[in-house]
C-alpha cells in the first residue's frame, strides 16, 4: 500500500499565518474525517510578552485528559528568543485542536500539517 504525504497549513490560520491565542478558545485546527487519513500536526508557541504565559490545548474536549498545558517563558527570557516548540501530534477522525491563553493578546501559534493518505 503507497501512501502520500501533503503539507498544509493549520486550518484554523488564515494562509498559514500565525493563530493568535487569548483567554477565549481559538481553533487551531481541525482533523481530517477520512477514515484513511491522518493529520501529523506540528505545534510552535510565540510569547510576545515579557511575562510567563500558560498555553492550553484542547484535543476535542476540555477534559482530562483530553487537555494538555504548557508553561511559555516570557519574550527575551532565558529559554525563550522566539518561536517555541511544542511537539508533533497525531490527529484523525475530525478532531478539533483548541488553544486557550492565561492572557489576552500575548501568544501566537504557528505550524503545518502533514496529511497522511494511505489510499493512494
Amino acid at each position: 500500500m503507497a501512501r502520500t504525504i501533503t503539507a498544509l497549513p493549520l486550518s484554523g490560520s488564515t494562509n498559514g499565518r500565525p493563530i493568535g491565542v487569548g483567554t477565549s478558545a481559538v481553533t487551531i485546527h481541525t482533523a481530517t474525517s477520512d477514515a484513511d487519513q491522518t493529520d501529523m500536526v506540528e505545534l510552535s508557541v510565540f510569547n510576545a510578552n515579557a511575562s510567563t504565559r500558560t498555553l492550553t490545548l484542547r484535543f476535542g474536549s476540555s477534559s482530562h485528559p483530553d487537555v494538555m498545558t504548557f508553561t511559555v517563558p516570557g519574550n527575551g527570557s532565558a529559554g525563550n528568543d522566539g518561536a517555541i516548540p511544542i511537539g508533533e501530534f497525531l490527529l484523525r477522525g475530525g478532531v478539533v485542536l483548541e488553544g486557550v491563553a492565561s492572557a489576552a493578546s500575548s501568544l501566537a501559534i504557528v505550524g503545518k500539517v502533514k496529511r497522511i493518505d494511505l489510499t493512494a
